[in-house]
């Protein structure tokens, strides 16, 4: 029987899912609220006075589904792999870790991803600010220390192929050799081994929580929709004869 949330961790889904029934939100603790953030089975959670559900979750659906449609599966596996990354590192931190990076993407990947390797990090956070602030795939660091072009691939077995010579910034006529190569499979591979190890960490009781309140964290990922009444259920059947 599941009687707080320390009984997560042996328990069924079935015995998680009745706990969550038997409690209002504003019952829910801290990490509570961060396991239905790091759900990403697409069961939705209820509670007594709603049906709780993740914009992890979401995220997690658009770059999966991305990579089968040809007008998605370049920049869309990117911008959402960064977000869920931003999502975790902004949110949650391994407790007892060396990690000394304030950067949301550098702690997920750092505490929860396995690379700890400064310059691979500074590469993929670089990036992501030009994805994210010019929409492309070239960008210098704000100090000019880091600058990286890059070209996407599903190919290869690294998540990162280094240029053949490091790019000084300078866009001459060919910049194939100064090529840095990302691999989106190995990327989305890495994000999804990112938030399972986040939440097996939760439940193991080795996460410090980066967000203030379990009212911050509800209002940045999660959504509470109402419960169905018996009349709407009626009505959902009545439509399926």
């Amino acid at each position: 029987m599941v009687n707080k949330f320390e009984d997560f961790k042996s328990a069924s889904p079935g015995g998680i899912r009745e706990y969550y029934r038997g409690r209002l939100l504003s019952q829910l603790d801290i990490s509570e609220l961060a396991y239905v953030h790091l759900e990403c089975s697409g069961v939705r959670i209820h509670v007594k006075n709603g049906v709780l559900s993740s914009s992890l979750y979401d995220l997690c659906q658009a770059v999966s589904a991305s990579f089968n449609n040809v007008r998605t599966k370049q920049y869309v596996p990117l911008l959402g792999c960064f977000s869920i990354l931003d999502q975790i590192g902004c949110a949650y931190a391994l407790r007892e870790s060396d990690c000394r990076f304030e950067n949301g993407i550098k702690r997920a990947l750092y505490d929860f991803g396995e690379i700890k390797d400064a310059e691979r990090l500074k590469q993929l956070v670089t990036l992501r600010h030009g994805l994210f602030h010019n929409g492309s795939l070239v960008n210098k660091s704000r100090h000019g220390d880091t600058n990286v072009f890059f070209r996407m691939t599903t190919e290869g077995d690294e998540l990162l192929v280094p240029p053949l010579k490091e790019w000084d910034g300078s866009y001459s006529d060919d910049l194939t050799e100064y090529v840095t190569k990302i691999n989106l499979s190995h990327l989305y591979s890495r994000v999804q081994h990112v938030v399972e190890s986040c939440k097996s960490k939760l439940l193991e009781g080795k996460i410090d929580f980066m967000v203030q309140s379990e009212r911050e964290l509800f209002y940045k990922y999660l959504f509470k929709t109402p419960l169905p009444t018996p009349q709407k259920m009626e009505t959902a059947f009545g439509n399926l004869l």
